[in-house]
């Protein structure tokens, strides 16, 4: 899972053990001071991010881009991190994974006056 803080410029990546909405909701919870604009693609995971965030979506299905909810930046990240990771591993096991650079790392994209906690 990964976040980006635009103004901050910073990612924060981490394993998660699942993608279901309790998992991904908890993490951002942990990370995401409240209030924060919070801006995701429509998986079913990040509903009820509302309650807590300003939380707009973009559908992929339609547009990728309305203004400025996209999730572009954090989708290049994970495009030059994977592209990185091909040219050094053929696979990776989770405890690889938890060893890479993700922990130091600053996902979701969020844009706000507050900073990733």
């Amino acid at each position: 899972m990964g976040m980006l803080d635009r103004s901050a410029r910073q990612i924060r990546a981490s394993v998660v053990p699942d993608v279901s909405r309790l998992t991904l909701q908890n993490a951002v919870l942990q990370n995401v001071e409240h209030g924060t604009n919070v801006y995701t693609d429509q998986a079913p995971a990040y509903q009820r991010l509302n309650q807590t965030y300003l939380h707009e979506v973009v559908n992929h299905a339609e547009t990728y881009v309305r203004g400025r909810v996209h999730t572009n930046g954090l989708e290049n990240f994970w495009s030059l991190f994977k592209r990185n990771l091909a040219g050094t591993y053929v696979s990776l096991s989770r405890s690889i994974w938890s060893d890479t650079s993700m922990s130091k790392c600053s996902v979701t994209t969020i844009a706000a006056p507050k900073r990733i906690r």
